[in-house]
């Protein structure tokens, strides 16, 4: 058994493979972030706004080091646009038009 570095008040993170070297995590179906190989064969993970969080040995250490809910599940905050062109880019459904 293996244990989990992640606060048990912190909701888990569902990856899927998107593409060759490119991984998406999303939280109750909401963007979470993303992890790509380099060409270095590191992993770049960046969050739900495309900041960069680092770059790992492992695919394994890149997806334990994302933590917290999605922006949009922060009461107060909404999604960025760079989330929305993730998501469209990925193949969900698109955002509702903006007032």
């Amino acid at each position: 058994m293996t244990s989990s570095l992640r606060p048990s008040n912190l909701p888990a993170h569902s990856w899927s493979v998107v593409d060759d070297g490119v991984w998406v995590a999303t939280v109750d179906g909401e963007f979470a972030g993303m992890a790509e190989r380099t060409a270095s064969d590191r992993f770049r993970l960046t969050d739900h706004v495309a900041r960069e969080l680092g770059r790992f040995r492992s695919l394994a250490a890149a997806q334990s080091a994302l933590v917290g809910p999605p922006a949009s599940a922060r009461a107060g905050r909404r999604p960025s646009r760079r989330r929305f062109e993730l998501v469209s880019l990925l193949g969900e459904p698109t955002p509702a038009k903006r007032r």
